[in-house]
């Protein structure tokens, strides 16, 4: 089986073939968002269909991944929505992004719970999406080629809020999250804002660019450097059929020390 690679390489196709285009080419976004649903997720595609099929193909992987390595991937996001960049009450210049607490977020509409993750919707085409992180990689901006690599990076980010809330408690203001985290500490917020300012040396700097890209390396920030090296060695950790092959962790071995002491530390809190 052939496995993603780790250099750059402007021919390869991030895991997308033909199957999946022309399952992505059949894909109704409300039939997804009626899915989602079900298992308590809110989901609003925008009627974008790449990114509909992006997002339960991920959370799918996650939850696969999950079951068979016995790690904490199953945490679904409360609320997934896909925007329209003139929506937001600020505007952003990221692709995506998830909310640590509950957040206004849409201009009109009621604050988002806590851990829910936003797309742009930027394009109608998973070939454009594909070919976009392609080239990011191959300039060395991003951490994986994988086409689920946004959808990935968003899902991660709320998977680490869903473990530091799990392990630390919430002390935030959603009434949603106060009653799914009820540890007794109750600082999970501010673990978030302890990982967050983790500061880094310039040679650690100059480690995180080599080893997930320049954007890692920019944020200057942990909460991205995780998000970033999850979605790695996930992406890494699947066959072109998009199915597990092994466990994410075991990815880990070339990563910077530091790096590696962050994922662990988060698993384990």
């Amino acid at each position: 089986m052939k496995v993603y690679k780790e250099q750059p390489n402007p021919i390869f196709k991030s895991g997308l073939n033909k199957k999946l285009i022309k399952d992505f080419n059949r894909i109704n976004p409300k039939s997804i968002e009626a899915e989602f649903r079900e298992f308590g997720v809110n989901a609003n595609f925008n009627n974008n269909a790449p990114l509909a099929g992006c997002f339960a193909l991920s959370v799918n992987i996650l939850g696969e991944i999950a079951a068979r390595y016995h790690l904490p991937f199953n945490f679904p996001p409360p609320e997934i929505r896909v925007y329209n960049p003139n929506e937001l009450i600020t505007p952003l210049r990221a692709r995506g992004f998830c909310i640590s607490d509950t957040k206004q977020v849409i201009k009109g509409e009621a604050p988002f719970v806590g851990t829910s993750v936003f797309m742009e919707k930027s394009t109608e085409s998973i070939n454009y999406i594909n070919f976009r992180r392609d080239l990011e990689y191959f300039f060395r901006v991003c951490s994986s080629p994988h086409f689920l690599a946004d959808t990935l990076h968003e899902l991660f980010h709320s998977i680490q809020c869903s473990i530091v809330y799990s392990k630390e408690g919430y002390d935030g203001a959603c009434p949603v999250l106060r009653k799914l985290y009820t540890a007794q500490s109750a600082n999970g917020t501010a673990k978030l804002d302890e990982i967050s300012n983790i500061k880094y040396s310039k040679k650690e700097i100059m480690e995180i660019r080599k080893y997930l890209g320049n954007y890692a390396a920019n944020t200057h920030n942990a909460l991205e450097v995780f998000a970033e090296t999850m979605t790695k060695i996930t992406a890494l950790s699947l066959n072109q059929k998009l199915e597990p092959i092994k466990n994410p962790m075991d990815n880990l071995k070339s990563a910077p020390k530091f790096i590696k002491k962050l994922i662990e530390e988060t698993f384990s809190l």
